[in-house]
């Protein structure tokens, strides 16, 4: 059984990839650690009404159990209802779908609370608007401030270096990772947000404003191609408050958002001029000729990260005779 700084981990990062800031994904590890202990199987003390991170009971006294599988088939999860990563999906999803309910005292709309960047701000309105307890519970903030203190400093990403290749084999590298692990490489840069009504937005990362230009026009082109019946006009960008850029492309049934994210993470990343990926895979020179290769994606969990090693590792061995010493892994 995963501990509980396990549990809080994976909650961490799922929440961040999703876009959240850090105080509200502290804020909710606070409320999740009173209610649950950040346990997913987790019944209520005495009763068994409540079940899960959250505690999520229903008005009719259901038992928790069936009431979180119930919501889940709502919702079209098909996980474990057991599993942290089905109950995270839950959680997002029932951001949009009557469990977060703004109160005047906390009036935020869903997206709104996930950019809040006050840990005690988020912590109180995480607990009003969607936990809904009869008594108020003020030591969750101290809950959640431990949180943000462990996690938004500590290196929790994993990144993969290739040192000292030569120039033609670090772009031939680097062309192949962008083809390969697009997916993964852009998991928190494009990505679709649910809105109120079943509706998506997705949503695209641009780290400069001329990224941002060429991006824009690569996306309407593929739009015009497989979603002839999408009104661009819903397209719209927009600069975040760290000066980074984003694409919003609104009003997304389900099945265009899934078929959009996958499109766009491909093409947004291997086109030579619309290339998000300019931060996230870096070639640089060093003083002995060579070049390095910095990779940097928050889809490379601890499972996976090792693996994409070992295929980076066995690639360059084809390409060039490289060995294994050439790649490593790294945290930041």
């Amino acid at each position: 059984m995963a501990t509980q700084k396990e549990n809080a981990q994976q909650v961490w990062n799922y929440l961040r990839a999703k876009g959240w800031s850090k105080e509200a994904t502290a804020g909710v590890l606070g409320n999740m650690q009173q209610e649950s202990g950040i346990m997913p199987d987790m019944d209520e003390y005495g009763s068994g009404v409540g079940y899960g991170l959250v505690q999520w009971t229903s008005v009719n006294q259901v038992p928790g159990r069936q009431y979180v599988q119930q919501k889940m088939n709502a919702a079209g999860i098909n996980g474990d209802y057991r599993s942290i990563s089905a109950q995270l999906e839950l959680l997002v999803w029932d951001m949009h779908h009557g469990q977060y309910i703004a109160k005047a005292s906390y009036p935020y709309s869903p997206a709104q609370f996930i950019k809040l960047n006050n840990v005690a701000t988020a912590t109180v309105a995480f607990e009003a608007n969607f936990e809904r307890p009869a008594v108020t519970h003020p030591e969750r903030i101290g809950m959640a401030q431990q949180w943000f203190n462990l996690f938004s400093n500590e290196a929790t990403h994993n990144g993969i270096a290739i040192d000292n290749v030569t120039n033609s084999v670090a772009d031939i590298t680097v062309k192949w990772l962008k083809e390969r692990y697009a997916p993964l490489l852009t998991l928190h840069m494009v990505r679709a947000d649910l809105q109120p009504n079943n509706v998506y937005t997705v949503v695209v990362d641009c780290y400069s404003f001329s990224t941002l230009q060429y991006a824009l026009n690569r996306a309407a082109a593929d739009l015009r191609i497989t979603e002839p019946g999408y009104i661009q006009s819903n397209m719209v960008h927009n600069q975040n408050s760290d000066g980074s850029y984003r694409i919003e492309i609104r009003n997304c049934n389900p099945q265009m958002a899934k078929r959009v994210v996958p499109l766009l993470s491909k093409n947004l990343s291997t086109d030579t001029y619309a290339n998000i990926l300019g931060k996230t895979i870096v070639k640089s020179p060093t003083s002995y000729g060579s070049f390095d290769i910095r990779i940097k994606g928050e889809g490379f969990n601890n499972h996976d990260t090792p693996i994409v090693v070992g295929e980076i590792q066995s690639y360059l061995y084809i390409l060039a005779k490289l060995t294994g010493d050439h790649v490593k892994s790294f945290k930041y």
